[in-house]
């Protein structure tokens, strides 16, 4: 056989290996679970809030005011928007907004 299948092979063994013996650690799990079952706020300098909030099985992205003041909807009916994880909202209205957002948990709407 030649030597770059037994390469292949090789990788193709220690990638299974590695997958196998790789687990998620139980504190980090934890952690995480516990971080997204509460509301996330974002606020803008222009005066909108955003926040992404835990939904059904997944979590609810957004806006606050919902209308402007001549009553169109803000962002043209962009949100409420629905992700299956938080940090895919975060990264969906960093890309819409072409800037990063800072988050905090919400603390007047505790669990």
């Amino acid at each position: 056989m030649d030597a770059s299948l037994y390469c292949w092979i090789f990788a193709a063994i220690s990638a299974l290996f590695l997958l196998s013996v790789i687990q998620t650690p139980k504190e980090l799990t934890v952690s995480i679970s516990h971080m997204t079952s509460k509301t996330l706020i974002s606020k803008t300098d222009d005066g909108y809030t955003f926040s992404i909030s835990p939904y059904g099985d997944g979590y609810r992205l957004s806006v606050s005011p919902e209308n402007r003041h001549n009553g169109t909807q803000s962002f043209d009916g962009w949100f409420p928007r629905f992700f299956s994880e938080p940090q895919y909202a975060k990264s969906s209205l960093t890309k819409f907004l072409g800037e990063s957002l800072v988050w905090e948990e919400d603390s007047s709407n505790a669990l």
